[in-house]
């Protein structure tokens, strides 16, 4: 059926949601800013061997969500890993499952 206009806006009163969504915006903004791409720039060099550019994925990934919910670390990250595999000549989807 139809809910109304409070059972609607009900979940959002929950903390975890609120703070994810957050994280969100400020994933965004970095990513807009160019911080994510300088800093994980140091970890993501250029490498031929896919279980190389792998570990090099990993590390920044988990430090980073060490202290961060993974989900916006993910959904910031996706770009990044997208266009460092590519220059790469490395497949895509070799990436992002490692990532999520």
């Amino acid at each position: 059926g139809i809910i109304t206009e409070e059972q609607a806006w009900y979940g959002f009163r929950s903390e975890g949601i609120l703070a994810i969504g957050v994280l969100f915006v400020v994933a965004k903004s970095l990513e807009e800013a160019g911080t994510i791409e300088t800093v994980v720039g140091v970890f993501l060099t250029n490498t031929r061997n896919v279980s190389l550019a792998t570990l090099k994925l990993c590390l920044p990934v988990v430090v980073v969500s060490s202290v961060v919910n993974d989900t916006p670390v993910v959904a910031m990250m996706i770009p990044v890993v997208c266009k460092w595999a590519m220059k790469n000549g490395h497949a895509v989807s070799k990436f992002l499952i490692p990532l999520s």
